[in-house]
């Protein structure tokens, strides 16, 4: 499901990969300090999973209501961190459209937008046109949702790519090796269920697919009317944009909103992620 091509992730045992394990832990750290975090003082609930082998075993909890609080548990921090990333890079590109505006553009912002433009698949080379292509595209997923589709596609956590490949969300890669070969697929099929080093780069890639192959521009364009409205984009609204992550179209839409009221997702990421 989802079977896009995520992007490249360094390789377990490399400097770049170790270089991005201390970038993630910065990140992540600084994220939840924002939301009245105190390591001195840390709250279970908010553990972030950021480092390997870490995830929790889910098949070793038997009861469903525990590995279901458990799963939130240890996703929430980690979606509160990604989505943190995202409003960072979303604040730069408000802040780069003004001084365009302006005509004061430097050039590491038009070195910036250029690597936006890679990053998010948009084509357009005017700068104009490159920032307003942008803006629907750097924005936040809502927690629930990535929650609700992380609880589906991994069975709550216990599925073989969850745990074998730190893969929640059943993303698609297409080069030999780069992943998990499906004991079902298809005779002449080449997709792998691709392999991350870690649960946060599942995350990010997730949110990354969402904010940039063609398949979820619906979803975009809900997000980009709730603000246009003056309204935070809500997972609810936003699930409607997912009918091409699954074949099974609507009735995928319809069980990922499923999960978000029947377990009030909504109400349960806000209390976890809000400020003291």
């Amino acid at each position: 499901m989802g079977g896009v091509d995520g992007g490249h992730h360094p390789e377990p045992g490399s400097g770049r990969f170790v270089a991005s394990v201390l970038i993630v832990l910065v990140l992540v750290a600084l994220a939840l300090a924002h939301r009245g975090y105190d390591p001195a003082n840390p709250r279970p609930a908010l553990t972030a999973p950021v480092s390997l082998g870490d995830t929790p075993d889910f098949r070793a909890i038997p009861d469903p209501d525990t590995r279901k609080q458990r799963f939130f548990d240890y996703l929430t921090p980690a979606a509160a961190g990604v989505n943190a990333e995202v409003s960072e890079r979303r604040e730069r590109l408000d802040s780069i459209a003004q001084a365009h505006r302006r005509g004061e553009l430097s050039r590491a912002d038009r070195n910036w937008l250029s690597e936006m433009a890679r990053r998010y698949r948009v084509d357009a080379a005017d700068t104009g046109e490159r920032i307003a292509a942008l803006e629907p595209r750097v924005d936040v997923v809502p927690g629930a949702l990535v929650i609700a589709q992380a609880a589906i596609e991994s069975g709550w956590g216990t599925s073989h790519f969850a745990r074998e490949g730190n893969n929640l969300f059943g993303e698609w890669c297409f080069e030999e090796g780069c992943g998990i070969v499906p004991r079902s697929r298809s005779a002449g099929a080449s997709h792998e269920v691709r392999r991350f080093p870690s649960v946060l780069h599942s995350i990010r890639s997730y949110v990354r697919n969402l904010n940039s192959h063609p398949a979820y521009a619906e979803l975009r364009t809900r997000r980009a009317r709730a603000r246009a409205n003056g309204s935070s984009p809500g997972a609810l609204e936003l699930a409607g944009g997912l009918e091409q992550y699954s074949e099974r179209g609507t009735a995928y839409v319809e069980e990922v909103r499923l999960v978000i009221r029947a377990n009030d997702l909504d109400q349960v990421y806000a209390a976890a992620t809000r400020d003291d």
